[in-house]
């Protein structure tokens, strides 16, 4: 009994490392801009996103570290989707800023929506490593 135990246990860790690097890499390409408010960045060549653990982690910099970072667990058919609420001080007040971030990787690529209320952006990237 107690060598079945130890089997299945190992049987468990060996299949969670080998399933956790499905997605894992990094990814760049581009970001496009779309119907976004004045004040919205524009879009962008050179993007890169990093995934780990099949996760999809950003932390923002610059014009974006406001934001909280991007932390979503992929599901094994590689979607993925998050909507976070942001509270942001501006012009004076206080108000609630709704991210959503959704998209799937297949293969070596990685196509994501990520829409609030006044900007919406696409990302297409492809894994390089």
């Amino acid at each position: 009994m107690r060598a079945t135990i130890a089997a299945i246990g190992f049987l468990v860790s060996v299949s969670g490392p080998v399933g956790a690097a499905q997605f894992d890499g990094t990814y760049v390409g581009d970001r496009i801009a779309a119907d976004n408010h004045p004040a919205c960045p524009s879009g962008e060549k050179g993007v890169t996103w990093r995934v780990t653990g099949n996760r999809v982690f950003k932390k923002w910099t610059g014009l974006y570290e406001k934001l909280p970072p991007i932390d979503v667990p992929i599901a094994p058919d590689g979607s993925f989707k998050s909507v976070t609420d942001f509270h942001e001080i501006a012009g004076g007040g206080m108000f609630v800023r709704t991210i959503t971030f959704s998209g799937r990787i297949v293969g070596d690529t990685f196509d994501a929506e990520l829409i609030d209320q006044y900007c919406k952006y696409t990302y297409h990237l492809t894994r390089v490593q």
